[in-house]
């Protein structure tokens, strides 16, 4: 039979935590100590190889009253190597483990009589334990503890084969043609004296990993332990896809403590939704479920959540966190954190609640800034006008917020021709303007035009001002005089070629009583009016504007667009 070793495995991958017991002085396997194996059906990769760990002594295992996981990366890392990368969703193979106390009853600090067996049992249905292995006459145990001492003879051997073996190393591979062979114990190997070993090894599934339940089946040697009778469950055992193991104690069995993960939970207003999160601890290899409900704190359902009233949370097997998500409601105005109340109920059977069973969760107020402007830089009141409207708009938010709206004199003075508006403007929330509505006073048409300044600034926080923050407001007086307009010659004064598309330049001034011109169109044969370019609004300004002639007679007027009526 050949024997390998592999290297760099070691009985530190699970006893080195402190949950099995101290290493031994060399890593050789001894009477008490569980042997966990891996095989591969025929034809398949790894087939000829078997692969096995010593867990350490099983009176480690009998004294644990919690659930522990053994881990280390080298375990997945050589399974890897013997059965594939994929080998923990094959469905071919599989493991199991056993132990015997052997002759000798106080080996490792057993109290066991001797001879007592342990081994696993598949679980037909994760979660659900398997029936228990039944205790047998002197003859079957005697039979199968001297099996287990060949594999664990054939095991050390394996171990013995390297002069450099250290007490870390607690790992071979085996040649599973081999009589002594994990291999040998399971179907199509050594099955006499009413223990089938094949039975002790099921499948290998998905993610969470078949289970097994570790059994201890003592002797009937007078009497006392009848033959048949059921044995004695010590733990349940879990192969995660990591190929680290779990132990769940057989008091432990379907226990398990669900509670919050944290005492605070937060999430912005805008996310749409808040997340709590609820933990297992314990058996997570069953399914198990609780309640959730919310209750008010700062926060009112309805206006600020949606409110969760006996939500279940359903755990299945092998999960051990789940998240709750809790409608929460954007409100647009700006207010302070709310907060609710969540509490777990409704825990049955071997789930119970933990300590952290309620908690706070809050929502923080995030309003999208605004950022506001002056809808036009220049602002007109018509001649007969008591009050001119000056409008602001803003983007982004939808919120309530406030602005400083301030005026200046110019031409216009404050008190004597127009009323200072009050320095602070309410923008409404989810309106996109508002209008401040100036007063003006009287005006007579022996009075000129006049203008006064307006800015914007110091939005509340977290708005901001746009790129138009400052304008005037022309107020413009009763007018019946309309301006004068000249039109001087044209540039050049000779005839154009109107299929090279030269341009004309037609040019003049305009004066106006008031002082003010607004601007200067000109229209050429009853076609669009274009707006001519004024070197100034001052009365006697310039325009100028250049045309490009089409074909046919041309003919030109000009007007002026004056402030007055």
């Amino acid at each position: 039979m050949k024997h390998n070793r592999i290297k760099q495995l070691t009985l530190l991958a699970f006893a080195s935590v402190g949950m099995i017991g101290s290493l031994k002085a060399a890593p050789l396997s001894e009477a008490g100590e569980v042997l966990v194996g891996f095989r591969a059906d025929t034809s398949t990769t790894g087939a000829d190889t078997n692969y096995v760990i010593d867990l350490g002594p099983v009176q480690n295992l009998k004294a644990l009253t919690s659930v522990q996981t053994f881990s280390n990366t080298g375990v997945a890392a050589n399974l890897a190597t013997v059965y594939g990368a994929s080998w923990h969703t094959r469905t071919n193979l599989y493991w199991g483990a056993v132990a015997s106390i052997g002759n000798f009853s106080q080996v490792g600090g057993n109290t066991d009589a001797i001879k007592t067996l342990y081994a696993t049992k598949a679980e037909a249905t994760n979660g659900v334990l398997a029936p228990a292995w039944v205790r047998k006459g002197e003859s079957v145990h005697t039979s199968v503890t001297s099996r287990i001492s060949a594999l664990r003879s054939a095991y050390n051997d394996s171990l013995r084969s390297t002069p450099s073996a250290t007490a870390v190393d607690a790992a071979v591979t085996m040649a599973s043609g081999g009589l002594n062979s994990w291999s040998s114990y399971q179907p199509g190997g050594i099955s006499s004296e009413g223990v089938s070993f094949g039975l002790w090894n099921p499948q290998i599934d998905t993610n969470p990993a078949k289970y097994l339940d570790l059994f201890r089946m003592e002797v009937d040697t007078t009497g006392g332990s009848p033959v048949d009778v059921p044995g004695e469950l010590i733990g349940r055992m879990v192969l995660n896809s990591n190929a680290s193991i779990t132990f769940i104690p057989a008091a432990q069995v379907g226990v398990n403590v669900v509670q919050f993960g944290a005492a605070t939970y937060s999430a912005a207003e805008n996310a749409g939704t808040l997340a709590v999160t609820v933990t297992r601890t314990g058996d997570t290899s069953v399914a198990a479920s609780v309640t959730i409900s919310t209750s008010n704190g700062t926060g009112t359902a309805g206006t600020d959540y949606t409110a969760l009233t006996n939500q279940a949370v359903n755990f299945a097997v092998g999960e051990a966190s789940k998240n709750v998500l809790i409608t929460i409601v954007n409100n647009p105005a700006t207010q302070p954190d709310r907060t609710i109340n969540v509490a777990l109920g409704g825990a049955s059977g071997g789930t119970t609640l933990g300590a952290q069973a309620t908690a706070v969760a809050t929502i923080t107020d995030t309003v999208l800034p605004s950022v506001v402007s002056l809808q036009a830089d220049v602002f007109t009141a018509s001649p007969l006008a008591t009050t001119v409207p000056v409008t602001l708009t803003r983007t982004g938010g939808t919120a309530a917020f406030t602005v400083t709206l301030t005026t200046t004199n110019d031409t216009a003075i404050a008190g004597t021709h127009y009323t200072a508006p009050a320095t602070t403007v309410n923008f409404p929330a989810n309106e996109t303007t508002t209008t401040v509505n100036i007063t003006l006073a009287s005006r007579t048409a022996a009075a000129p035009h006049r203008v006064f300044n307006i800015a914007l600034s110091a939005p509340s926080s977290p708005n901001t001002l746009g790129a138009l923050t400052s304008g005037i407001v022309r107020i413009l007086s009763p007018d019946d005089n309309k301006p004068t307009v000249t039109i001087g010659a044209t540039t050049p004064a000779a005839l154009v070629n109107e299929n090279l598309s030269d341009t004309v330049t037609i040019a003049g001034a305009a004066t106006d009583d008031k002082a003010v011109i607004g601007r200067v169109e000109v229209q050429l044969n009853g076609g669009a009016v274009a707006n001519a370019t004024l070197n100034s609004t001052a009365s006697g300004a310039s325009y100028s504007l250049s045309v490009t002639p089409v074909g046919g007679l041309h003919l030109h007027g000009v007007q002026t667009t004056h402030w007055g009526a």
